[in-house]
């Protein structure tokens, strides 16, 4: 009884139980929340947030100061650092707050200057949380700023500031923002970064955004020779972006034609669309990137649904005047290999989570799915032989799929048959309660 009524003394919920979590603890507090985890994978999300806010620069017109050159750096003491020359943050005075620009953008989650279109047209940093989160995440976060001729610098430890925003010097026409910090231990698993997949993320930003370099340079993995130590440094650049993407992906599985590459603007809806697609021979499923304003869907969403419809509503379409009927969308995208990548304005924008690995925008839909219809319609009727092959592929892989159905129910019907003549009475459950009087009786030869 008292064990009772202490465990209802533990269950009790009053007034002195709701707390409010200022500030950056909650993000420390709730971590998951804002990275997916507090794993590997979260520590690789938050050096995306930062390295995607320097892409979000690469995104702006070189002519208002966007960047066209980012570095990510690995330090030897564990701090990662990303670098880029866009038009650096704002240090000003934030008249709402009373403090530094950079100030809030440090410590109040939900600030920036993505939710509306003045300072960016489109971004894929849209949640205003991003730097805010790596500083509650961080032992030290120091951010240094040129901008309006002079290089600011401030200083984050433990998430208070130990250095305050300083002018340190001119700097020129210089511009650009580099932020470094060290991951806290406290809250991540491990403070070793996945370089692979950040290397991966890198490469695929060069490829969306023809013209900018990245450079990953680690000086955690160093090659000891007899001269000198060699820092592993790698740089990504491409001038034709996409299509050499998927050109790079498609070549080990044989195209069946020439890349299709279209670029629309709707101007009702004002989202862009570049679409990179093409058959390959020599692969049995489909594999289709996602991207929205350069970030990764790997969840897809509303865009990569538009996509798949196209596909199978045009190939339907074309099929029909063939008299082939009732083509299954998998059989027809067997082998089907795209970069769907599209920017869509702050205003229309939805995307799942902090991590957005899904988009929601409803217009995102039709959008592509129109863009989509009108190419690849366009590329049926000028490329005959190769629409019909790819029909005449679908159809065989219906029948195959239907073959490999019937055997499997008729190898499941002969497995009940089986089951229906073995005798119920040679193996019985055992009775009774106590496992330790329960017996197994093995006998050799035909037992009545």
């Amino acid at each position: 009884m008292a064990e009772e009524i202490h465990n209802k003394q533990q269950l009790n919920y009053g007034d002195e139980d709701i707390q409010v979590l200022e500030g950056l603890e909650a993000i420390r507090k709730r971590v998951g929340m804002y990275l997916g985890s507090s794993d590997v994978n979260g520590l690789n999300h938050g050096i995306y947030e930062i390295l995607d806010n320097s892409v979000d620069e690469a995104m702006v017109d070189l002519e208002y100061g966007g960047a066209d050159d980012i570095h990510l750096i690995l330090h030897e003491d564990g701090s990662i650092e990303v670098t880029d020359n866009g038009r650096g943050l704002p240090v000003g005075l934030n008249k709402t707050k009373n403090k530094s620009n950079i100030e809030v953008l440090l410590f109040e989650p939900h600030s920036g200057g993505k939710f509306n279109n003045s300072a960016y047209k489109t971004a894929g940093g849209l949640h205003g949380v991003g730097l805010t989160v790596v500083n509650a995440t961080s032992r030290w976060l120091e951010a240094r700023v040129k901008r309006d001729g002079y290089l600011y610098t401030i200083k984050v430890e433990d998430g208070k500031i130990v250095e305050p925003l300083t002018k340190v010097e001119p700097c020129g026409e210089e511009t650009g923002t580099s932020i470094r910090y060290l991951p806290d231990d406290r809250v991540f698993s491990t403070i070793k970064p996945n370089k692979d997949r950040l290397k991966e993320r890198m490469n695929q930003a060069a490829y969306l955004n023809s013209g900018l370099t990245l450079t990953f340079t680690d000086f955690t993995h160093k090659k000891h020779t007899e001269e000198e130590d060699e820092t592993l440094s790698e740089v990504y650049t491409y001038e034709n972006g996409a299509i050499e993407y998927l050109e790079h992906i498609a070549q080990p599985y044989q195209p069946l034609s020439d890349i299709q590459t279209v670029t629309r603007y709707d101007e009702e809806s004002g989202i862009e669309t570049n679409l990179v697609y093409v058959w390959v021979d020599n692969l049995t499923t489909s594999n289709l990137l996602a991207f929205t304003n350069g970030v990764r869907n790997n969840e897809g969403g509303t865009h990569v649904t538009g996509f798949k419809s196209a596909v199978t509503r045009t190939f339907r379409e074309y099929a029909s005047d063939k008299d082939v009927k009732h083509l299954d969308p998998g059989d027809i995208q067997e082998g089907l290999m795209a970069i769907i990548n599209i920017k869509v304005p702050e205003d229309i924008i939805e995307l799942e989570g902090q991590t957005k690995s899904k988009l929601g925008t409803q217009q995102a839909r039709s959008v592509v799915e129109g863009v989509m219809n009108e190419s690849l319609t366009y590329l049926l009727h000028s490329n005959k032989e190769f629409a019909d092959y790819i029909i005449n592929r679908a159809v065989e892989s219906k029948k195959l799929r239907e073959r490999m159905r019937r055997e499997k129910d008729r190898v499941k019907k002969n497995n009940k048959n089986k089951n229906k003549n073995i005798s119920n009475k040679k193996l019985l459950e055992p009775s009774g309660n106590d496992h330790k009087n329960w017996e197994l009786f093995l006998c050799e030869g035909k037992t009545n």
